[in-house]
């Protein structure tokens, strides 16, 4: 079923008498804004208005996305919740003919209006104050406990749908994803906010969907309470301090190193990491994770190997030729290691069953390839171990991002001019020139899903993109006009633009928000799911290139002069400029928004570090101009195509990049020690003698 949008809802409501089929809410009137229109708070599934009658108040969610089961869920859900004496829930009603939005009928809830303030504000308030902090901790465990004993689950368990009430109780809104026992054998209908979720959350539903996220606030909590500081290094508005690239790739987060350094976090952090790398299914409940003492036995985690050593210690300890006598494992030489490889409360090396038979895995490297024909799209897989791309004859190939070997390859009808990976990793969606839109699946290129023929129409534009988010694909189309226009799995939407034409586009990873740059410099940014303006700005020139960072929090944008464009969302209000002498052709963001790359007309590639506004990198990427730029999901690894053909994958997390000049003061030269080649046994002993004599 086609649901209206938020313009829609918004004529409608207006006339509750008119709009509602509920006799209580045709008796209400609607809560306004400064401009006399009704106030609406938009969700990913929802937008919620207020309507009041006296001294009584409701919540009324209408729906802008469609879910086929949607009747059977909140039946189930409002069942179980009058039975439940729990104070953080209230009776929720499923009206199947709610709204009248022209002469249509489409659903909607209604609940009694909770007043408070969401978990986020009421810990920016108690910032400075740990009695406070622990106070609330405390409340939440409880929550949490609560949740337990009666076997149910929230489902997107975040700062956002966590009000506390001005007495301090701890209240859940937002029951769309909730599992409740009634519902037993069913998949998640959403996948939770990813700052929140474990990175191996698909589409599990059971009482254990809340695990993840209760130990994320609850770390994040204790952090605050012990260095309130770490709020405005850390906080986003769309977080508390973690996010969803901290729990990728724990071993290169700034925020758990910083939280190491806390004694009041330090074994709590250690856990949560190795949690982040184990499977899905092992995630501890929220007391077993807080009974976690000194002495708790760690389970072994994967620790980054310098490439070097890996190949010497695989030539030691791998499988040896048939003919040799296998070489026992040595536990000094694996307590070596952990020494010399293990941070501060981190994860160690366990000899495990069989080490002498293991090969020891490196860090992905940097690498080239050139193709015969201009490389157009460019994606990485969402755990970042493939790279895929696409050339100008419709060929798709997929790599592995560490070693850049072939894994699959497939051609494509038409000239291809976007792929995006899936949230899950499975598929990617692969957008043709002529409208056509096919799911594959990564492993083989075998197809999976085919997207409706009404996606031709939105085609007809110069400029197209393609995202894949938890909630489907979404393609955004521009340039023949001053408009742009959006399609999901829900309808095709309008973007109106302002009188040029649109000569750049943006659309963020998860597909919910777009932005279009136009020829008289104009910078406008909707969300996909509202179809409402969260940004807009005016450059002095036509707008080339733009970018969006993956929290929709920051906007970049490049139009012919000396600098690059920062700005915030929402509003669009400059931040910041980022000089640059060469004309840029492509912008992105990596996950966490802490870099910007640019790649250049003339090849050029240069990354910059957003929080101290260095440049970081500055590299060739010989082939002609940069076509497609790419960060991997951690941010270590990015990748780059060109019109001339190259593939190429950079590794940033290097202690100098090269070609960017040294910012450090010049030191005092010394003279050279000669280099010594050691055999691996002399490289072991010298191991051994910088253990023996301490640091």
């Amino acid at each position: 079923m086609r649901l209206p949008d938020l313009v829609a809802y918004q004529a409608a409501v207006q006339h509750p008498s008119t709009a509602f089929a509920d006799p209580e809410l045709r008796a209400a009137s609607v809560t306004t804004g400064r401009l006399g229109l009704p106030r609406a708070v938009a969700g990913n599934f929802a937008v919620t208005y207020q309507l009041r009658q006296g001294a009584r108040r409701w919540a009324v969610r209408c729906f802008h996305r469609d879910a086929v089961d949607r009747a059977q869920r909140y039946a189930a859900i409002s069942q179980t919740l009058l039975t439940l004496r729990s104070d953080a829930f209230v009776q929720i009603a499923y009206l199947p003919a709610g709204v009248r939005v022209g002469q249509a009928w489409y659903p909607v809830t209604k609940m009694p209006w909770l007043d408070g303030r969401t978990l986020n504000r009421a810990v920016e308030e108690r910032l400075g104050r740990p009695t406070a902090l622990h106070d609330l901790e405390q409340r939440f465990v409880q929550l949490v406990a609560d949740l337990g004993r009666h076997g149910v689950a929230h489902g997107d368990l975040q700062h956002g749908n966590i009000l506390v009430d001005p007495s301090g109780v701890l209240r859940l809104v937002d029951y769309d994803g909730m599992f409740v026992p009634a519902l037993r054998g069913l998949n998640a209908s959403e996948a939770g906010d990813p700052n929140y979720q474990h990175p191996g959350r698909h589409d599990q539903f059971d009482a254990n969907l809340d695990r993840f996220s209760a130990l994320v606030v609850v770390v994040a909590l204790r952090a605050l309470a012990a260095r309130p500081g770490l709020w405005q290094m850390y906080n986003s508005d769309d977080n508390l301090l973690f996010r969803r690239a901290d729990f990728a790739a724990p071993s290169r987060s700034a925020l758990i190193r910083d939280l190491t350094a806390l004694s009041e976090t330090r074994d709590l952090v250690a856990h949560l990491a190795r949690v982040c790398v184990d499977d899905y299914a092992r995630i501890p409940s929220l007391d077993d994770f807080l009974r976690l003492g000194p002495g708790t036995p760690r389970t072994t985690a994967v620790v980054p190997i310098a490439p070097l050593h890996a190949s010497i210690l695989n030539r030691l300890y791998g499988p040896s030729p048939a003919s040799q006598r296998q070489r026992p494992s040595v536990p000094l030489h694996l307590a070596i290691l952990n020494r010399l490889y293990t941070p501060p409360a981190a994860t160690a090396i366990a000899p495990g069953p069989s080490p002498a038979r293991r090969p020891l895995s490196a860090a992905p490297r940097s690498w080239k390839v050139r193709r015969k024909a201009a490389q157009e799209a460019l994606a990485f897989s969402a755990d970042g171990r493939f790279v895929v791309t696409a050339d100008r004859a419709g060929k798709v190939c997929v790599r592995e991002t560490a070693s850049g070997r072939t894994a699959a390859t497939w051609t494509h009808p038409s000239r291809v001019v976007g792929l995006a990976c899936s949230a899950r990793g499975e598929h990617v969606a692969v957008l043709g020139a002529d409208g056509g839109l096919a799911q594959r699946r990564l492993a083989s290129g075998s197809s999976a899903v085919r997207s409706p023929a009404t996606l031709t129409s939105t085609l007809a534009d110069r400029l197209a993109l393609v995202s894949s988010g938890p909630a489907g694909v979404v393609v955004a189309s521009g340039g023949s006009g001053s408009d742009i226009r959006v399609w999901d799995a829900a309808h095709i939407r309008r973007f109106r633009g302002g009188l040029a034409p649109v000569s750049s586009l943006a659309l963020t990873l998860d597909g919910t928000l777009v932005a279009a740059g136009a020829a008289d410099g104009g910078v406008r940014c909707w969300s996909v799911a509202t179809g409402a303006l969260v940004g807009a700005a005016t450059e002095p020139a036509p707008v080339v290139a733009l970018a969006i960072s993956a929290d929709g929090s920051r906007l970049a944008s490049f139009c012919p002069g000396p600098c690059v464009q920062l700005r915030t969302l929402p509003g669009g209000g400059a931040i910041d400029q980022l000089p640059i002498h060469e004309p840029v052709v492509r912008l992105t963001f990596s996950s966490d928004g802490r870099r910007l790359a640019a790649g250049t007309r003339s090849g050029q590639v240069i990354v910059w570090d957003l929080g101290s506004m260095a440049r970081l990198h500055q590299v060739a990427a010989p082939g002609g101009q940069v076509t497609g730029l790419a960060f991997s999901p951690d941010g270590g690894t990015l990748a780059a195509i060109t019109e001339d053909g190259v593939v190429g994958i950079r590794a940033l997390d290097v202690a100098k990049p090269r070609g960017v000049p040294s910012r450090q003061p010049r030191t005092r030269r010394t003279r050279r020690q000669p280099v010594v080649a050691l055999t691996p046994a002399d490289w072991l002993r010298s191991l051994l003698r910088r253990v023996a004599t301490g640091p």
